[in-house]
């Protein structure tokens, strides 16, 4: 499984050529995701972590689900929303995907 970087202080890692494909139909979509700061893993220890992304006419989609693989240094997998792959396959769209990072106890 190829992992994709993500660091919070460079916004280039967002918008660079990383792409997660998602075929229409398909269900749980895995990919696998470090989290950085600056280069250096971001502590997911007690972190809650969502998504959402703006889908067709900005309809939100959010849900999905986050397992931690090794949340001390900022590895975790995250199954795709059902919803992500529920659109004809000439609708594109989809536009300000995040994950949200809610600090309940996180280390980070």
């Amino acid at each position: 499984m190829a992992t994709i970087q993500l660091d919070l202080q460079e916004n280039q890692a967002l918008a660079s050529n990383n792409f997660v494909k998602l075929n229409v139909g398909e269900e749980n979509i895995s990919w696998r995701f470090r989290l950085s700061r600056d280069n250096v893993p971001y502590d997911l220890t007690g972190c809650t972590v969502n998504f959402r992304v703006s889908g067709v006419n900005h309809k939100p989609i959010t849900g999905g689900r986050y397992s931690p693989v090794d949340a001390q240094n900022g590895l975790f997998d995250w199954v795709f929303p059902i919803e992500m792959t529920q659109m004809s396959s000439g609708m594109y769209g989809f536009s300000d995907a995040q994950f949200m990072i809610h600090n309940g106890g996180c280390a980070g």
